[in-house]
């Protein structure tokens, strides 16, 4: 799975997304997200997770996506990518290991 280090997060490391904006469906919101992101367009496949936030009442959708080319930091939000295999995600993403693992395993 490919990590994102994000250069605005408490906790730096990641999955590459972000937020859709009020006229965009949730899968084309992804793809110009990871587009600006990592330098490279996507093909998004199904979502493999979504989880509400009880706090924030926030949705995230995981989906299942494939880098149509090499991907790249962008400088700004993104400082370092890095494969991992799935034993070194608990060490990378310490709580939120268990989300990205579920994704991992929903493949």
């Amino acid at each position: 799975v490919l990590l994102a280090h994000h250069t605005y997060r408490a906790r730096p490391w990641g999955l590459p997304g972000g937020f859709v904006n009020n006229s965009e469906q949730p899968d084309k919101g992804l793809s110009r997200e990871l587009r600006e992101e990592l330098g490279v367009d996507v093909q998004i496949g199904t979502v493999l997770l979504a989880e509400k936030d009880p706090t924030t009442h926030q949705l995230t959708l995981y989906y299942r996506a494939t880098l149509l080319g090499k991907p790249r930091e962008d400088g700004i939000e993104i400082d370092g990518l890095h494969f991992a295999a799935p034993e070194e995600v608990s060490a990378l993403l310490g709580d939120d290991a268990l989300t990205c693992l579920r994704c991992m395993q929903a493949v």
